[in-house]
């Protein structure tokens, strides 16, 4: 029987400069990933990652140079130093085994000396169909496994609370149940990891929350 092989994968990586009159607006950075081969699962996958990129590669040379430029202009006349602006695409590839492929996506956006904009996201994949792979089935499904999904998040919460090492809200183990998405993971050789957005269970230095969840089978 002839073997079949694994699809490749590269990341792709591009940097460039907006400027206005010579003068530097706005950096712009971003990564993504891109499998060898022609399989249908493949195309899907480049498809959509490429099509990621270039919608933020579109806002950041469209809408936030112009916001950018207007910055340049306001600090000129004000007699201020301008701040080059700085928008950033970072992919983490977290897991390749088999037909799964999973990673995170964060971007941020630097407005000059305003705190960042930030926003990330996880996807899941089997390479070979195209196909997503939900929380859900990454669990082995059962009627009973968001409820033991937050059991197990309101227990670690429940633990950073009382070591005291964590900045999270004091309502956090309500929190966590009320602000639950399943579309917010990646999956890892370990297990999975649930994240919750900046400053959602906790104050903005806290960053983007993660935790470690087990997968019946891997405890």
């Amino acid at each position: 029987m002839k073997q079949v092989q694994q699809p490749q994968m590269e990341m792709l990586r591009e940097e460039w400069k907006l400027t206005l009159q010579g003068e530097s607006v706005l950096i712009g950075r971003l990564s993504y990933p891109r499998f060898t081969g022609d399989g249908r699962g493949v195309r899907a996958i480049n498809r959509y990652y490429r099509r990621v990129a270039e919608t933020w590669k579109r806002r950041w040379n469209r809408e936030l140079y112009c916001r950018a430029c207007l910055d340049l202009a306001d600090r000129g006349a004000a007699g201020k130093r301008f701040q080059p602006w700085q928008a950033e695409l970072t992919t983490c590839v977290t897991l390749t085994s088999g037909d799964r492929f999973s990673l995170w996506q964060e971007t941020k956006e630097q407005q000059g000396n305003q705190p960042p904009f930030v926003v990330r996201r996880g996807d899941s994949w089997n390479v070979r169909t195209g196909a997503p792979i939900t929380l859900a089935s990454a669990l082995c499904g059962g009627k009973r496994w968001r409820r033991k999904l937050l059991e197990q998040l309101v227990q670690q919460v429940e633990r950073r609370l009382n070591q005291g090492e964590s900045l999270l809200f004091q309502a956090c183990p309500q929190l966590v149940k009320a602000e639950f998405d399943p579309a917010n993971f990646w999956l890892e050789e370990d297990g999975l990891r649930i994240f919750y957005p900046p400053e959602v269970l906790g104050s903005r230095v806290e960053g983007t929350v993660v935790f470690a969840v087990s997968v019946p089978g891997q405890e």
